[in-house]
């Protein structure tokens, strides 16, 4: 338990000084580091998020107006859309369906419309929290419309369907070209190591 320490040797005192590592510098940096990168790596995170649910709500976008096309030719009203839409969603969910943006929006609409909000503003709601051009578009189609029959609601919403069918089509269009001009680099890469591999062989024998 005890360790008797020499206290000179050759005549000569020896001082005795426990080495203290002072560490804190050090800690304070690795600290700043990490926070710093924490906060980047969640921003980063957070805007993936974002960027997917609004791919997934552009995808999800024809579909739904085709739905809408579909119930109100027969004979529902928007407002018992909706709140079929929504209890469909949810009986999805609990048998293990995947999260959809767009009909969790609805959701929050139809909470709105039973809580007394008008349909109007419950529609205008749902275009800005979509925080899409194309919803803001059907949310202004919906809430200008209340008061036109069923038939001319279905006219519009008949063409919405067509256009949204169209801006799909495009945008896969572009995404292909997109994956094309991506996989060019690999091609050439590839290229290159093929030709230096039949190239390499044919040197060495001369």
């Amino acid at each position: 338990e005890i360790v008797e320490l020499t206290q000179n040797y050759n005549d000569e005192a020896i001082v005795w000084k426990e080495k203290i590592e002072d560490n804190s510098l050090l800690i304070l940096v690795i600290t700043l580091i990490g926070g710093a990168a924490s906060y980047i790596l969640k921003d980063k995170e957070l805007k993936k998020g974002i960027e997917n649910r609004a791919f997934q709500m552009l995808n999800d976008y024809p579909q739904l107006v085709s739905q809408l096309v579909l119930y109100l030719g027969a004979g529902m009203t928007m407002r018992n859309i909706f709140e079929k839409l929504a209890q469909d969603y949810v009986r999805k969910s609990k048998n293990g369906g995947k999260k959809q943006y767009v009909y969790e929006e609805i959701i929050v609409a139809v909470r709105e419309l039973s809580s007394g909000v008008s349909e109007a503003a419950v529609y205008e709601n749902f275009g800005i929290r979509c925080q899409s051009r194309q919803y803001t578009r059907l949310a202004t189609l919906l809430s200008q419309n209340l008061r036109k029959g069923n038939s001319e609601m279905l006219k519009i919403l008949q063409e919405e369907s067509q256009k949204a069918f169209e801006e799909k089509m495009d945008r896969v269009r572009k995404i292909g070209e997109e994956a094309g001009t991506k996989l060019l680099l690999p091609m050439i890469m590839m290229l290159v190591i093929v030709m230096v591999i039949i190239m390499i062989p044919a040197y060495l024998s001369f």
